[in-house]
């Protein structure tokens, strides 16, 4: 009964590592990939024994910031963003934390690395950047006078157009309530 639940709690972390959506990888003291699951060997290859700075990063060398390394040192969890490049030499942005593997003897002899890829979200972080640094750049550059207010009739948003309509600094007038006659015009 023993060996049967310990074959069965085996097939689970073996499923569990397989398909968790993140991509996890075992290194050893070298930082060569002992381990790695289907998400990272579809995205950055067969680990072939190859260094982690090598699979992740296409590098020659250890990184400079590297958690695994950190985690080797003090036996503690780490966590950092790095940017790697896929198989097809892609840039793929992600967040790594590292955990020990620990013997029973205390001794860490192997990290473990989950990374959540984050490049979408990296994407559509210059994406909305771009299209703020467009908006406001139409905004502050209209020939129009532009006035943005909250709810409750508080300026938020003077372009220069509209510093130059009323004469007055637009420092000044953010925050300010506006009376509704003031806006009748």
């Amino acid at each position: 009964t023993d060996l049967s639940a310990t074959k069965r709690l085996q097939r689970e972390y073996q499923t569990l590592f397989e398909k968790v959506p993140c991509y996890v990888t075992v290194v050893n003291r070298d930082f060569r990939v002992v381990k790695a699951n289907k998400m990272f060997r579809r995205v950055f290859g067969e680990p072939t024994g190859e260094h982690c700075y090598e699979m992740f990063k296409r590098r020659h060398e250890p990184c400079a910031e590297c958690p695994a390394e950190q985690t080797f040192l003090d036996g503690g969890s780490h966590t950092s963003s790095h940017v790697g490049v896929t198989r097809d030499g892609d840039a793929a942005h992600y967040v790594v934390s590292t955990s020990p593997l620990v013997q029973s003897d205390g001794e860490t002899t192997h990290v473990i690395e989950m990374a959540l890829d984050v490049t979408r979200l990296h994407h559509l972080e210059a994406e909305l950047l771009r299209a703020n640094a467009l908006r406001e750049a139409l905004v502050e550059y209209s020939p129009y006078a532009i006035l943005i207010l909250d709810r409750q009739r508080h300026v938020v948003l003077v372009n220069r157009a509209a510093e130059r309509l009323w004469g007055a600094d637009r420092h000044a007038l953010i925050g300010r309530r506006l009376p509704r006659r003031a806006l009748a015009c």
